[in-house]
């Protein structure tokens, strides 16, 4: 499983370790623009995000008509922006 978490989109990839992928299933993410932040920074809900990848997930496992078992590894990628995770207290 390949998980992509983009700009605009999560997306998911399930396929063997070598050949051509089962399945692919994308949906779009809603970013906010924080308030006192830099004009190229964007924010998520974590647990909305969360909800949205194992959904993601889900739907691709099953159009790859497969059971989760049969996933041997996961791989998350993303574009050249980072992704960073702070909680409540900042």
């Amino acid at each position: 499983m390949a998980i992509d978490f983009g700009t605009s989109h999560i997306s998911v990839t399930i396929g063997p370790p070598i050949g051509d992928s089962l399945a692919t299933v994308k949906a779009p993410v809603a970013y906010t623009k924080p308030a006192n932040g830099p004009s190229n920074a964007l924010e998520l809900d974590p647990p909305t995000a969360l909800k949205l990848v194992i959904s993601t997930a889900q739907q691709a496992i099953g159009a790859a008509n497969i059971s989760p078992n049969e996933i041997s590894g996961i791989g998350v990628t993303s574009q050249r922006q980072s992704l960073v995770l702070i909680n409540l207290e900042g």
